[in-house]
């Protein structure tokens, strides 16, 4: 996930997981539900953790070996502090 992104203003996006609760009626219009369905999950079912977590690593290295700075879109799909997350944030 992230390795490149569509969205403008950013090089790279990552999530350490993915995960949110339902907290208003806004999240009907979320942008998140979508993308999650189509990965063959429910949005609001728990935490799915990231595996792979060097891709940051990497861009980062690349980056100052080519002498420009990347903006990392984090958390795209998640809340940080979702409280499933717990054991993963440790």
């Amino acid at each position: 996930m992230g390795v490149k992104t569509g969205i403008g203003w950013c090089d790279h996006t990552f999530n350490f997981w993915i995960a949110c609760n339902k907290v208003s009626t806004e999240c009907k219009h979320c942008y998140i539900s979508p993308i999650i369905k189509r990965m063959g999950k429910e949005p609001f079912d728990g935490p799915m953790q990231t595996k792979d977590w060097t891709g940051p690593s990497r861009w980062d290295r690349k980056a100052g070996e080519a002498g420009v700075r990347r903006k990392v879109f984090t958390c795209s799909m998640s809340d940080f502090f979702h409280e499933d997350a717990d054991p993963w944030r440790g």
